[in-house]
């Protein structure tokens, strides 16, 4: 899903200040909370009316814990 169609579809039901930047194989969203400073990293559980789950304390940090996954390749 692009990050576009992704923004259009959920903004309805994510908190203000969100913004989906990826989503996980189960189909929940990762947001990026702009309401921090610096924007941290949540996962947002679309079976329990969008919970928010904390995945990293910034962008940075989510994208270095990022990691290739061989099967995929």
């Amino acid at each position: 899903m692009r990050v576009w169609r992704a923004f259009r579809e959920y903004s309805p039901v994510l908190q203000p200040g969100r913004f989906p930047i990826a989503r996980d194989e189960g189909g929940n969203q990762i947001v990026l909370d702009l309401n921090e400073s610096p924007p941290s990293v949540k996962l947002t559980i679309h079976d329990e009316d969008f919970r928010e789950i904390p995945v990293e304390q910034s962008l940075d940090r989510f994208l270095d814990m990022l990691c290739t996954d061989p099967d995929v390749i």
